[in-house]
């Protein structure tokens, strides 16, 4: 809904603006044509790249989920902030893309031994688990993070 509102609102400006200003003169006609041509780009780039975030966002939540995992849960709900510019959202993607290759496979290790401390052989068995799981899921969710954080930077 919000890139088809978006796009709509461009191409209305695209029209309007140098309507508005063909009734009063051929410098404000320019000035319309202008004006109508930059919020249709910036209205279209804006609802796009809102779209591409919302929909990695609600990718890599659902898969977050799928982990099993609720430390790290805790941990990526903590460190989700809103990103201000290009540079800033790719830097926190590439930063979520690190972390999730390094607690992916670092998890194979570590996730049935936390277990075994908890709950002894059932633990160590769920630790398997989760840590294969997380082998697969956790770089999988730094992927989308990236691409999520990067087209918000874009967006903002």
């Amino acid at each position: 809904v919000s890139l088809v509102s978006n796009i709509g609102t461009g191409v209305y400006d695209f029209f309007h603006e140098p309507a508005l200003g063909f009734v009063q003169s051929p410098k404000m006609f320019g000035v319309g044509i202008a004006k109508g041509t930059s919020s249709l780009v910036r209205k279209s780039v804006y609802g796009l790249f809102n779209s591409a975030s919302k929909i990695s966002g609600t990718f890599s939540s659902v898969m977050v989920k799928v982990s099993l995992d609720h430390e790290w849960q805790n941990q990526r709900q903590q460190n989700i902030a809103t990103q201000e510019g290009i540079g800033e959202g790719l830097a926190h993607g590439v930063k979520d893309l690190g972390t999730g290759l390094f607690k992916g496979v670092t998890g194979i290790i570590s996730q049935p031994v936390m277990g075994a401390k908890k709950e002894g052989g059932k633990g160590f068995i769920k630790g398997i688990g989760k840590g294969i799981t997380g082998a697969i899921i956790k770089p999988a969710v730094g992927v989308t993070d990236l691409i999520t954080r990067t087209t918000e930077g874009i967006r903002n």
